[in-house]
């Protein structure tokens, strides 16, 4: 196992075009790390940097404190799965697997030993004389991560593994991935565009958008205080709730309605973020804060609500989690009772100035109270 430290790590291709700029980020010996990010923000480009698939351009890379910018991909000692598996397709499932145990010169029992070893751990024992063609996609990604597990490297990378799969066998091999992470304690790096994917297997999640970190932390860290408005719409299925809001003696609000606290200058326009979890429905005329019931989402254990909310200034809908029993009847008028210590605030620019408010309290309803603007 090892430890992986960028220092500034960045690319720059010819002519300009900047893909990666300067990344810090250390990863502890046997951490699993999940770098998050819509499709072109540079996350893949991040991972073949560390594979020796790109080249560096700014920064330093190391392995064991060992700078690897120049070695070659062989020379790293670190194991890739690939997306779309990489395997041979003429060879059985023992033969892809023992491909690189041969030509670093194994000898044949210790390559014996070692493929039946990770075929036993995978699932894969009764389907070594079997070619490619024959097996299921989730089968076949197990023989990918089984050829880098008989190598036993350093570093294990995995670029978006599971992008080929259906959903149901995305859930399967997720779970799989995190129990063979959790029994080998190797080292690894997984790229994906999914955020369930990877709230469900980082240590550390690194969200990405640009080119840039925009922040590192555990999964519930981004999830609860999330750095800027892109993390808190990216992470989280519904994504955070906003509320255009504008600030006012101490407060942020929402037409009439005060949401929460907020120190920013007065008059100045903020956005007030908070999680459809955090917020209930009550019958019309409950509270202040009045809407529409537009659309009912039945989704078995739970029921979301999508709210549209107005005043005179701006429209906005919200979604609402919570119990089937509580659903209101589509089409119906509501009112909304929101935490006001679960609100996050957002600069002009999208950058959190407040993680928690302190008006309220977790059973109160913070923006349940109308006051002067």
């Amino acid at each position: 196992m090892a430890e992986v430290t960028l220092q500034g790590l960045g690319k720059v291709y010819r002519g300009g075009t900047r893909a990666v700029e300067a990344v810090d980020l250390h990863v502890a010996d046997g951490e699993f790390i999940v770098v998050v990010g819509p499709s072109g923000c540079g996350k893949s480009t991040l991972l073949r940097m560390i594979a020796g698939l790109e080249t560096i351009t700014e920064g330093t890379l190391l392995i064991d404190g060992r700078a690897v910018n120049r070695l070659e991909p062989a020379e790293r000692d670190i194991a890739m799965v690939f997306q779309n598996y990489a395997l041979y397709p003429h060879m059985t499932v023992f033969n892809n697997m023992a491909y690189g145990l041969r030509n670093r010169g194994e000898r044949r029992r210790v390559i014996d030993s070692k493929v039946h070893d990770a075929a036993e751990v995978l699932g894969l024992s009764e389907l070594l004389q079997r070619k490619p063609s024959q097996l299921s996609g989730g089968q076949r990604q197990r023989v990918a991560m089984g050829r880098a597990i008989v190598r036993e490297p350093k570093v294990f990378l995995f670029d978006e593994p599971l992008s080929n799969l259906d959903a149901k066998l995305r859930v399967q091999m997720r779970l799989e991935i995190k129990r063979l992470q959790r029994r080998i304690g190797t080292t690894s790096i997984y790229v994906t565009h999914d955020q369930v994917e990877a709230m469900t297997l980082a240590d550390r999640l690194v969200a990405m958008r640009g080119g840039k970190v925009e922040q590192i932390g555990a999964p519930m860290e981004l999830y609860e205080t999330p750095a800027s408005q892109f993390v808190a719409g990216f992470i989280g299925t519904p994504p955070m709730n906003m509320l255009p809001a504008r600030v006012s003696g101490g407060g942020a609000y929402f037409g009439e309605i005060r949401l929460t606290d907020c120190q920013q200058a007065e008059g100045s326009s903020v956005t007030v973020g908070i999680r459809p979890e955090h917020m209930t429905v009550e019958p019309h005329d409950r509270t202040p804060m009045l809407g529409r019931a537009e659309l009912i989402e039945r989704l078995g254990a739970e029921t979301l609500v999508h709210v549209s909310l107005s005043h005179p200034g701006a429209s906005v809908e919200v979604v609402v989690r919570c119990p089937e029993t509580q659903a209101p009847e589509e089409g119906s008028a509501v009112s909304l009772n929101l935490r006001a210590k679960r609100m996050v605030v957002f600069d002009p620019d999208g950058r959190r100035v407040s993680e928690v408010a302190e008006a309220g309290s977790a059973e109160e309803p913070g923006a349940a109270e109308p006051g002067a603007a």
